[in-house]
């Protein structure tokens, strides 16, 4: 999950848990596919941000207070400025230990003199798990709630147990990249997938993704679930010829039956998870309205 970092020059700047930042220093320091998809800090993103922990802090040598972990809880624009307000109770870090952690955090030394807002593509819970630093449940706001029936995946995997390894990284960095419940991963929705008739919600969700990603092998063709039940509903997706809607990733030998030797395929062998997840990023991005 992504991270907010906050800084800024004035010492008051955190004292009523809540701080305005202007818009041209919003988004500095953050990654490319990060930047360009909250850019606008748009009302349709609004819920993804306050999913994400923050860190706040002052520039360096501007104030003695430590640097906090917290929850933003609302965000919003106003002409050319952003103002969010956050829960007050968290984790604090010495200033020490914020900068120590410079390197995991992914923050250029720079960053600590100059009043910015920046998303980082880190897990924060992970970085201060090995730093011996406890975190607050409450930091790290749950999955927003979304009904598999009605809801519209930008981007929806469908793949054998055996694959799940590889499946789960890329599932991650997509995530990260597209944004919270853009990506449907099965271990993300446990809950709501502990039901009868489990077969026709999952034709569902396959049917309304825009982008249906399918890990080829023979152990996908094996697999009742798999073969049987979600490829069934992304067959039709191709028999009325909604090509662009699937996307074929091959990870083993075997053949897959509806998958011919026409059709075109990325070969996970050759590829690191980061770079299939951008392909399918790319993919998902034509649909991104």
């Amino acid at each position: 999950m992504p991270l907010h970092l906050i800084v800024s020059a004035d010492p008051e700047a955190f004292t009523a848990s809540r701080f305005e930042m202007p818009v041209e220093r919003c988004l500095e320091y953050t990654d490319n596919n990060l930047r360009d998809y909250f850019f606008h800090f748009g009302e349709t993103r609004i819920d993804e941000l306050l999913a994400f922990p923050a860190l706040i802090a002052h520039e360096q040598d501007v104030s003695d207070e430590n640097v906090r972990l917290v929850r933003l809880t609302d965000i919003a624009r106003r002409g050319n400025r952003i103002r969010a307000i956050f829960d007050p109770t968290g984790t604090e870090l010495t200033y020490e230990q914020f900068t120590n952690l410079s390197f995991e955090l992914d923050i250029d030394g720079f960053e600590y003199h100059r009043t910015h807002w920046a998303i980082k593509n880190v897990d924060l819970t992970d970085v201060l798990s090995k730093a011996g630093v406890q975190t607050p449940p409450s930091a790290f706001p749950q999955r927003p709630y979304v009904d598999l029936g009605s809801h519209r995946f930008q981007v929806a995997l469908s793949f054998p147990g055996e694959d799940r390894n590889l499946v789960q990284d890329i599932a991650s960095r997509l995530e990260q990249r597209l944004g919270l419940n853009s990506v449907f991963y099965d271990f993300h929705y446990q809950a709501f997938l502990a039901r009868p008739s489990l077969d026709t919600l999952l034709q569902t969700v396959y049917t309304n993704a825009r982008l249906n990603v399918v890990f080829l092998s023979g152990n996908y063709e094996r697999k009742r679930w798999c073969s049987g039940i979600e490829f069934r509903a992304i067959r039709e997706i191709i028999a009325n010829r909604e090509n662009d809607r699937v996307m074929f990733i091959k990870t083993g030998d075997g053949d897959v039956s509806g998958v011919f030797a026409t059709d075109g395929w990325i070969e996970a062998d050759n590829q690191k998870a980061d770079n299939i997840a951008y392909f399918i990023e790319q993919r998902a991005r034509v649909y991104d309205t």
